[in-house]
């Protein structure tokens, strides 16, 4: 169907939103989503999986350097309701076991980036089975103070 000119309308139409798409097979896409890919265009996948595995070691390496402190200070000042709810027998060895437990998993944290890339089928959640295991630790050697031996 043609109008008085003899132009199609609908191929017209089609034309000029073909003219409008970039490469022809996309639609235009919104500032921010240009802005998004290329600023992931310069970030590729490894670089940005070593920027997020070195804030992860770094996030152990404080968290080491606290244990280490708990254990070096022998002071247990940092347990949520202590001398309230729970008063330690022997303050400086549950503080240097304490810091153990810490320090541990501040190693383990440092190395888990790398065993992650290491060995294939290792996933996130293995990190979350670890840290659960210290905190039960953590409990079993609060539990362990007070009792009497």
């Amino acid at each position: 169907m043609r109008d008085s000119c003899g132009i199609d309308p609908v191929a017209a139409d089609f034309r000029s939103a073909k003219a409008s798409i970039p490469d022809g097979n996309q639609p235009p896409r919104s500032i921010s989503a240009r802005f998004t890919k290329t600023a992931f265009k310069k970030i590729e996948e490894g670089q940005l999986m070593l920027i997020a595995s070195l804030a992860i070691m770094a996030a152990g390496i404080l968290i080491f350097i606290t244990g280490y402190s708990l254990r070096k200070r022998g002071k247990t000042s940092f347990i949520a309701g202590n001398n309230e709810v729970f008063v330690p027998k022997n303050e400086k060895k549950l503080a240097g076991r304490i810091g153990a437990v810490v320090m541990l998993f501040g190693s383990e944290t440092i190395l888990f980036p790398i065993v992650f890339q290491m060995i294939d089928g290792m996933e996130g959640y293995h990190f979350a089975i670890i840290a659960a295991v210290h905190l039960v630790a953590v409990f079993v050697i609060m539990v362990l103070d007070q009792m009497p031996i």
